[in-house]
């Protein structure tokens, strides 16, 4: 994808290109380089709460999917299920991180906490709502 989006003419860097680019910024800059510091913390939460807000528009795309009862290679169809999973699980691992013993460790106050989960749901969100739009 990335040569792609560096090679073709037609190729459009958006804001979905950003959304799509994320994780594989974040997560090796959070696990490699900050280990038990404050900015890992902060890089993990991010990518989270990246992740279960993805899993919400994702099931709201397969909700709103044409089920022809056909499923094709190029158009597969995914079961709403698998993203509330997916949302749920990554729900749970920010509830376990939020918790008071690990905030401590890694000196996290609340309103950080706050901040980043509120933050990062309302650019994610915004994102999905304009792919939605086009």
């Amino acid at each position: 994808m990335l040569k792609f989006m560096s090679t073709d003419n037609d190729a459009e860097w958006d804001f979905s290109m950003v959304l799509y680019f994320l994780p594989l910024i974040v997560i090796p800059t959070g696990t490699i380089f900050y280990m038990r510091k404050k900015i890992g913390w902060l890089l993990l939460t991010i990518f989270l709460t990246f992740k279960a807000v993805s899993a919400i528009g994702g099931f709201i795309m397969a909700i709103n999917m044409d089920n022809s009862g056909f499923v094709s290679i190029g158009n597969p169809q995914m079961s709403p299920t698998i993203f509330v999973l997916s949302f749920a699980f990554f729900t749970g691992i920010i509830y376990t991180i939020s918790r008071e013993k690990i905030k401590i460790i890694y000196s996290i106050s609340n309103l950080t906490m706050i901040l980043t989960v509120t933050i990062t749901t309302f650019i994610v969100g915004g994102g999905i709502i304009t792919l939605f739009l086009y």
